[in-house]
C-alpha cells in the first residue's frame, strides 16, 4: 500500500477485509481493501463529505475510528466538528459493494475547538472521548451501535430507512447525550484521554504542562483528583487504560513510559470483621475483674447461671446410674443392672477329646508315611536299572555276584515268608486307596 504517507490511526473493519487509513497530511480518511480478491468488495473510498461538499480538504488530517459493532464510523472536520457515517451494503454474494453513508454531523464540539486531535472510544463501545485544541474534553453516548448478530431483527427496518431518507440521511443520531469535563484551573488544552475500564472515571493528560494527570467522575462531571508524576516528563503525549484492571499507561514528551496503578491498602476487617482499627495509639484502661479467672456457672455480673430442666450436668454424674441415662426406650434390665451378682462376667469352657477320631486319625498318619517309603524305593529301583544299562561292559561280574545275592535272597525269603505275606497285603491295600484317590 502506497501514497498513504503518515498515519494518526489505523484499524481493521468488521470483516478483517479492509482498513480505515487516517492520513496526518493533508489527506483525508480512506478505506482500503488489504488483498485485490477483497478489492472488488472494499473499492477504495473517501469517507463522506460533511454537507454534500466535494473538496476533500474539509476532512484532511482529521482522524477517524469504527465503532465497537463496525457498523459506524466516526471522523472529525477540519472545523472542529464530527460527522457519522453507516455501513451499507449493495448488491449480494460476489456482486456485494460496501461503502459508507452519512447519517449524522456535529458542526461544532465545543465553543473554543478549532481542530480535533484524537477520538477515544471505551472498551463497551458505550462512551466517545473527544480531544481538541479546547481546554474541555467532550463526551458522547453512542446509541443505536448494534453488532450484526442482533441486527437481523432491524435489517428491514433499516432498508426502510435508507429508501426513505435523502442523500444526507441525517435522520439516524447515533452520537448524544454531550458533555465537558475541564479543570478552571488549567488553561492548556489537552493532548489524550481515556475511559476507565469500569466506565466510572475519565482520566486526561497535556503535554505542555507538567506530569499531572486528570479524573473526573463520567456520571457527575465531578473532577474528583489531580495526580502529579516526575516533573522530567514534560508532559503526556498518549494515555491507555488497561481493558480489565485499574492500571493506566501514559507516555512522557521524553520517551519514557510511565504506569500508574491503584495502591491496595492492607484490611485486617476482611480476616476477622469485628476488628476494630486504630489510626492513632490511645491507652486502654482494663477492668478490674476483665482478666480474672470466673466460674462457668456465673454471669458476667456476678449472679449464679440457672440450671435448666431436664437437662443432666457433670457436676450431677456421680449419682446416675446406668437405667437413669435412659438410652433405649426398651427396658434392658435383664441384660445390665448395677448389681454385681446379676452380672455375667465370664463362661466357663470345657473341651471334649474325641479318642476314637483321634486313633483314625493316627492310622492315616502312618498309611501315608508307608506310601511315602514304597515310592522312594521304587524310584530307586528304577535309578538302579538305568545304571545297569550304562554299565554293560561289567555285567559277567555282576552276575557272579547276583548268584551269591541269589543264594543269601532265597535264605532270607525262607525266614521271612510269615512277613512277606503281611507286607503284600498292605501294599496291595494302598495301592487300593490310591486308585480311589485317583477317582
Amino acid at each position: 500500500m502506497t501514497d498513504i504517507g503518515t498515519l494518526n490511526n489505523i484499524e481493521f473493519t468488521k470483516d478483517f477485509k479492509a482498513l480505515l487509513f487516517s492520513p496526518a497530511g493533508f489527506k483525508a480518511p480512506m478505506f482500503r481493501a488489504i488483498s485485490k480478491r477483497s478489492g472488488t468488495m472494499w473499492p477504495d473510498t473517501v469517507v463522506p463529505l460533511p454537507g454534500g461538499s466535494l473538496d476533500e480538504a474539509d476532512v484532511h488530517g482529521c482522524p477517524a475510528i469504527l465503532t465497537r459493532s463496525g457498523n459506524f464510523c466516526v471522523y472529525a472536520t477540519t472545523g472542529g466538528g464530527l460527522c457519522v457515517a453507516r455501513l451499507k451494503e449493495d448488491g449480494e454474494g460476489a456482486q456485494m459493494r460496501r461503502g459508507w453513508k452519512l447519517v449524522q454531523t456535529i458542526e461544532l464540539v465545543a465553543k473554543d475547538a478549532k481542530m480535533v486531535k484524537r477520538l477515544e472510544l471505551s472498551r463497551d463501545g458505550k462512551t466517545l472521548l473527544v480531544v481538541s485544541f479546547s481546554k474541555c474534553i467532550v463526551a458522547f453516548d453512542v446509541v443505536g451501535d448494534v453488532e450484526d448478530k442482533k441486527r437481523n431483527k432491524e435489517k428491514e427496518v433499516l432498508k426502510n430507512d435508507d429508501n426513505n431518507n435523502d442523500d444526507t440521511g441525517l435522520e439516524t443520531t447515533v452520537l448524544k447525550n454531550r458533555r465537558q469535563f475541564e479543570n478552571e484551573h488549567s488553561q492548556s488544552s489537552w493532548e489524550s484521554a481515556c475511559v476507565a475500564f469500569d466506565n466510572k472515571f475519565v482520566y486526561a493528560a497535556s503535554s505542555t504542562a507538567s506530569h499531572e494527570v486528570h479524573c473526573w467522575n463520567l456520571k457527575t462531571l465531578e473532577l474528583t483528583r489531580v495526580l502529579e508524576g516526575p516533573n522530567e516528563a514534560k508532559g503526556l503525549i498518549r494515555s491507555c487504560y488497561h481493558p480489565k484492571r485499574p492500571l493506566m499507561i501514559g507516555v512522557g514528551a521524553n520517551g519514557i513510559m510511565y504506569v500508574w496503578a491503584k495502591v491496595y491498602e492492607e484490611s485486617w476487617t476482611a480476616f476477622q470483621p469485628d476488628f476494630q482499627e486504630l489510626k492513632e495509639n490511645r491507652e486502654y484502661i482494663e477492668r478490674e475483674d476483665e482478666f480474672d479467672i470466673k466460674d462457668e456457672e456465673e454471669n458476667n455480673d456476678g449472679t449464679r447461671k440457672e440450671k435448666k430442666p431436664n437437662v443432666t450436668y457433670l457436676d450431677d454424674a456421680s449419682s446416675l446410674t446406668f437405667a437413669d441415662l435412659k438410652l433405649w426406650d426398651t427396658d434392658l434390665s435383664a441384660y445390665w443392672t448395677d448389681a454385681d451378682e446379676d452380672v455375667m462376667h465370664d463362661l466357663p469352657v470345657e473341651v471334649i477329646v474325641d479318642y476314637e477320631l483321634q486313633a483314625q486319625m493316627e492310622e492315616k498318619k502312618k498309611k501315608w508315611e508307608r506310601r511315602q517309603a514304597l515310592k522312594a524305593e521304587k524310584k530307586k529301583k528304577e535309578a538302579e536299572e538305568k545304571e545297569t544299562e550304562k554299565n554293560g561292559g561289567k555285567g559277567k561280574e555282576r552276575e557272579d555276584d547276583g548268584d551269591e545275592n541269589a543264594k543269601k535272597q532265597k535264605m532270607d525269603d525262607a525266614k521271612n515268608e510269615g512277613r512277606d505275606g503281611a507286607a503284600k497285603m498292605e501294599e496291595d491295600d494302598i495301592i487300593n486307596d490310591d486308585d480311589k484317590e485317583k477317582d
